[in-house]
């Protein structure tokens, strides 16, 4: 653990001469989330309207209309690779089986 944060502040030289510049530690900026704007929500449901849902989102909707919660995210984490976006969809699709049940 030390050692990473040896690697992690590191100083950096800026200048025009490694020599001549000064020396800086570097700050990484958080990483901030992006919110999708109105138009790009409203072209992803038209596509998904108008084309249908992908082959792993229909299995995923068959999962959930099984009630395999869990099973559910463990695939959907394997197609699209990352947790937090696997439970966002998972929540996605699972809004759809709710609303076609009524």
């Amino acid at each position: 653990i030390l050692l990473l944060n040896r690697v992690m502040n590191y100083e950096t030289v800026v200048g025009l001469k490694s020599v001549k510049g000064k020396k800086v530690t570097r700050i990484e900026a958080p990483k901030k989330e992006k919110k999708a704007s109105a138009k790009a929500a409203f072209e992803k449901e038209l596509i998904t309207e108008v084309m249908g849902y992908a082959p792993y989102e229909k299995r995923a909707l068959e999962l959930l209309r099984n009630q395999r919660d869990k099973r559910t995210l463990k695939f959907l984490k394997k197609r699209i690779g990352s947790l937090k976006r696997a439970k966002r969809r998972r929540d996605k699709l699972n809004e759809i089986v709710m609303q076609t049940r009524q």
